[in-house]
């Protein structure tokens, strides 16, 4: 389950009412899902985090060719690092994929934030003045079954919960704020929650540019 994120001093686009938005990308996600085997990998009696892991990294580059991009690679050490480690390098591998800067961090004082998120199953909330985005995952497995839902199953019909009619206004919302094009200080925490599984929490705060 996902939900989508809050923002603060920040113009998030939004779709325009009664419209689907659509994000083109080859057959979408839930052909890639099915293909991938990623529910029986990550959401039934059978899962495991290596299944998870694997199917996940498949469906993610399945969606990646369509967009033209080669596959998402891993640190050498990903298998050993701890989950919030874990988030920050995917997180950047996807945006240095689409030549964005990657994000600095984590910092204490925004990890701090991205955990009372998470504490009340709610979006983390940045600092007032600032620019910033945050995502929030719960229920999932594994860090890369969250990367694909926020960056290629977070449209209609997908996991993102926020995107429903009759608005759509929170489509995508997880996708756009990893690719936010700005510098950023990066607070991450998660928590592990009934059943073996993981909640998320993903805050960005805009580094100024020097005038």
């Amino acid at each position: 389950m996902l939900a989508a994120c809050a923002a603060g001093a920040l113009t998030m686009t939004a779709g325009a009412a009664g419209a689907v938005p659509a994000w083109a990308s080859g057959p979408g996600a839930p052909a890639i899902a099915a293909r991938s085997g990623l529910g029986a990998a990550c959401d039934s009696r059978s899962a495991s985090v290596a299944r998870c892991n694997a199917a996940s990294l498949v469906a993610i580059d399945m969606a990646r060719s369509d967009e033209g991009l080669p596959r998402l690679v891993l640190p050498a050490r990903y298998q050993h690092m701890g989950v919030v480690e874990q988030l920050q390098a995917v997180t950047n591998a996807e945006r240095l994929a689409r030549g964005l800067p990657a994000w600095s961090g984590p910092w204490p004082w925004l990890t701090a934030e991205a955990a009372a998120g998470i504490a009340t199953s709610s979006d983390p909330v940045g600092p007032l003045g600032r620019t910033w985005v945050s995502n929030l995952a719960v229920g999932v497995l594994t860090v890369l079954q969250a990367d694909f839902e926020w960056m290629y199953d977070d449209g209609p019909g997908g996991t993102n919960l926020d995107c429903r009619p009759p608005s759509w206004t929170y489509c995508w919302v997880h996708r756009d704020n990893i690719l936010q094009r700005w510098p950023a200080d990066l607070g991450i925490a998660d928590r592990a929650t009934p059943g073996g599984r993981l909640a998320l929490g993903e805050l960005a705060v805009e580094v100024p540019r020097p005038a």
